[in-house]
């Protein structure tokens, strides 16, 4: 019985993806922007030889998707950040501010899309993209490989007009610069934004 009732659920999800409408199904690009909130994480760095807490902080987000058919897009995003440090950190006389370095990072993405119905869609994410640390000093100037995941959520407006909630997160297993290695594990973020 239960199995049954899995499979008509699997059946109403296929149904109601077909019959999509046209607000989805008509624009071919769509692009982004977000903010919100980049979560509380732990910033490895080698040198320190311990982590550092990255306190929760701002996050600004923009993307633009191209959509090879009406379920799958490719693109690229760009993100925007600072870090944010319970303390300024200093080691063998190298400094690491407090707050206020920016965190940059662009790359390109993977979002298959399903549509729920005429009103709402639910895009999951992977992104591959290049992160950095523009700190104001060489030892706080790092590079690293980003890592991302993201699921959002889309609720149309009109043909041109989406209100979007995406939860994520941001990874970086490897990166850093000639003095240290700088890697964190999986950062989680919520954003709210508009696509159009």
């Amino acid at each position: 019985m239960k199995l049954l009732k899995f499979f008509a659920c699997v059946l109403m999800l296929v149904i109601s993806t077909n019959v999509v409408a046209g607000s989805f199904e008509a624009k071919k690009y769509e692009f982004g922007i977000s903010s919100g909130v980049l979560f509380t994480g732990n910033v490895y760095i080698s040198l320190y030889g311990d982590n550092v807490k990255q306190n929760s902080n701002f996050l600004f987000r923009g993307y633009a998707d191209a959509f090879i058919i009406p379920q799958l897009a490719f693109g690229c995003y760009f993100n925007y950040s600072t870090l944010n440090l319970d303390e300024d950190i200093e080691v063998f006389g190298k400094a690491i501010k407090k707050s206020g370095t920016p965190i940059w990072e662009f790359g390109g993405t993977i979002k298959p899309r399903f549509i729920i119905n005429e009103r709402i869609a639910i895009k999951p994410g992977f992104s591959v993209g290049h992160r950095r640390f523009a700190g104001d000093n060489d030892f706080s100037k790092w590079k690293g490989l980003a890592l991302n995941g993201s699921c959002e959520l889309q609720y149309c407006l009109s043909d041109k007009l989406r209100l979007f909630e995406e939860t994520g997160f941001l990874y970086q297993p490897y990166g850093g610069n000639v003095d240290t290695d700088v890697t964190f594990d999986p950062i989680v973020y919520v954003v709210f934004g508009v696509a159009f």
